[in-house]
């Protein structure tokens, strides 16, 4: 068996790119043959960072489970938009939101709802050619201004497919 993780999700840690490997020592000395000459040199301080956060159970199951609750209530509250339809993510704090939009493609869809309800998106075509009618977005807010930034969104939807 072979573990790859890190901390960007689990400890809050986005941004810092630490993680680590467990598994037999031929395949991780393997790995570590190519990692030493293309990655190396973390800082000491985020050593630490990760040590620390690996003494902090309580906090992460709390704090995942407050990304659990975000989730559920943005996903919900996307998919009763008409026209929105959003999975539930299992690994992430971004929703992947297909949107049909008056024939808009994801580009316009994003420029839309950014200049029509002030909501921040990505286009969904950023990430490939599936992501046509897709945008993407954070539920790594407060619920405010999640529930803020469903409102606006339904609004402008409901004006321009109405």
């Amino acid at each position: 068996m072979i573990t790859v993780n890190g901390f960007s999700k689990s400890a809050a840690m986005t941004g810092w790119r630490l993680g680590y490997i467990c598994g037999p020592k031929e395949v991780v000395d393997t790995i570590q043959k190519l990692n030493q000459h293309t990655i190396s040199c973390l800082s000491d301080f985020s050593m630490e960072a990760a040590l620390e956060a690996l003494q902090c159970k309580d906090a992460m199951a709390a704090m995942v489970e407050s990304y659990r609750r975000r989730r559920d209530f943005f996903v919900a509250g996307l998919n009763a938009i008409p026209g929105v339809t959003c999975h539930l993510p299992k690994g992430t704090f971004y929703a992947w939101t297909k949107v049909e939009l008056a024939g808009k493609n994801s580009r316009e869809i994003a420029e839309y709802l950014l200049e029509e309800a002030g909501v921040a998106t990505v286009p969904g075509d950023a990430y490939g050619l599936g992501g046509a009618c897709c945008i993407r977005m954070s539920f790594a807010s407060a619920e405010d201004d999640l529930r803020e930034a469903l409102r606006r969104m339904d609004a402008a939807i409901r004006k321009i497919n109405d």
